[in-house]
């Protein structure tokens, strides 16, 4: 990299001291050209490495280097190791952590953890933690231990490790009453969902998508729900769903839910995303949709087993939408000309049973699939292709 905006050299010639700004509190030293190819145990106590693959510069989101000389930061509260490109970070323990006692916010996500085996009892000393990324890690497994847990998280993100259910004594061990944001997604958790959670009265996001639960419950004060990809089943009723006035998103995408959700009790779900691709939401089309004040973002209800005609009234929520998503089902009748389609909205209403002829305002869309259908031809689509 030779351009003169972009520091360069090796990785192992950062200056030694920079081991001596004990008041350092975050050093950035991202987007630079520094070279890969070296080992750095010999400077780095720390037992990290940096494995090159095929690209001799580090193109960005480097704070790598840092680490070498990390003996003396003693007041440093951020440390973004996090890194998702060419190199790989690896750390075989996290008992440096023990030299950063006022560090509040550590990522090290897709570094890898594998041989840090005591990963969690590292952790579980370090008091001034607020936010702990480690996705994509390789976590070890849980150890059971009695070592005290001082930890107060407010954002925890253990997702795409592999973990089982055996992380939940763990999680539940530390102090959960600030908890606010926990990803554990692309696990392998399995049977219910804890109720812990639901006691967790800051939790405002949780995600458990791609693992293998099976229990819905309801989860009151949450902001965004995220459990789409399970082996949930059951009923989903208006208790389920009750009290979750502050969702503003829900995927349940393809588990095996079934709504039974009365049109009386909608009021009680005012969602903005509302992704419930797989679910049975028919024969009937959900009309517990009907006082939803607008769908923002994204309504997603492919393959639902919906055999109607889709009511007047929801057109009247698409005007700010951005993804529409009614593919496989049998919907029948025709489509509206409204005044104007959102211009950014990407709408998928293939494999259906609708007819008629296609509303010239429907060409303004971003992206329309309307494949097969049995839409009669119009003279003005074919009068402009021919004109392409």
């Amino acid at each position: 990299m030779d351009d003169p905006q972009f520091l360069g050299g090796k990785i192992g010639s950062l200056p030694t001291q920079l081991g001596n700004l004990s008041n350092l509190q975050f050093f950035d030293l991202s987007f630079n050209g520094f070279k890969a190819g070296i080992t750095l145990k010999e400077v780095f106590p720390l037992n990290l490495e940096i494995y090159p693959t095929c690209n001799p510069l580090i193109s960005g989101g480097i704070i790598f280097n840092l680490l070498a000389q990390l003996g003396n930061l003693s007041n440093l509260k951020s440390l973004d190791l996090g890194y998702k490109n060419e190199y790989y970070l690896s750390c075989e323990n996290l008992d440096w952590l023990s030299g950063l006692p006022l560090l509040t916010h550590l990522h090290l996500s897709w570094v890898n953890l594998s041989k840090a085996i005591h990963w969690q009892q590292a952790v579980n000393k370090m008091p001034s933690f607020i936010e702990l990324l480690l996705r994509n890690t390789q976590l070890p497994p849980i150890i059971n231990t009695t070592t005290s847990i001082s930890v107060n998280f407010a954002v925890l993100d253990l997702s795409f490790n592999g973990l089982t259910s055996s992380i939940y004594p763990w999680l539940f061990n530390f102090s959960t009453n600030n908890l606010v944001h926990v990803d554990l997604s692309y696990n392998d958790l399995n049977g219910s969902i804890p109720a812990t959670f639901r006691n967790m009265t800051s939790l405002t996001y949780v995600g458990l998508s791609w693992n293998q639960l099976q229990v819905l419950d309801n989860w009151l004060n949450l902001k965004k729900l995220s459990i789409p990809s399970n082996s949930m089943q059951g009923i989903v009723s208006e208790n389920h769903l009750f009290g979750l006035s502050k969702l503003w998103y829900l995927d349940l995408s393809f588990n095996s839910f079934t709504f039974n959700i009365s049109s009386k009790q909608v009021h009680m779900l005012k969602a903005e995303h509302i992704l419930l691709a797989s679910c049975k939401l028919g024969p009937r089309f959900p009309h517990w949709l009907q006082t939803q004040k607008k769908l923002v973002e994204d309504f997603d209800i492919f393959a639902s087993g919906i055999s109607d005609v889709i009511p007047i009234w929801f057109w009247n929520l698409t005007l700010g939408l951005g993804s529409l998503n009614f593919s496989n089902n049998h919907i029948r009748g025709t489509l509206p000309n409204l005044r104007s389609y959102p211009s950014s909205l990407t709408m998928d209403m293939s494999s259906n049973c609708f007819q008629g002829s296609i509303p010239q305002s429907l060409f303004n869309v971003a992206w329309l699939d309307l494949s097969n259908n049995m839409f009669r031809l119009n003279f003005f689509i074919l009068h402009d292709y021919s004109s392409l």
